[in-house]
């Protein structure tokens, strides 16, 4: 599922984990005004939410993949 985001979006989750870098770089150098800085963090912690539970369901289907692999040695 995760591919069929990326390829109808025309987004890669490396553009979103660069977008949160760049958001990052311009909060920590003083770019956005105060009366801006909760739209910026809220789209900031949305992009960081949204990583995490890819990089968990990777995790999970990797973990998925080495049982299923160890299974099979196994018969």
């Amino acid at each position: 599922m995760t591919e069929q985001v990326q390829q109808t979006a025309g987004l890669e989750l490396a553009d979103i984990a660069n977008a949160t870098q760049i958001m990052k770089a311009a909060i920590e150098r003083g770019v956005f005004r105060a009366e801006e800085m909760s739209g910026v963090a809220g789209v900031f912690d949305k992009f960081n939410a949204f990583l995490a539970q890819i990089e968990a369901q990777q995790k999970a289907q990797a973990e998925a993949d080495v049982e299923a692999a160890v299974e099979k040695d196994a018969e």
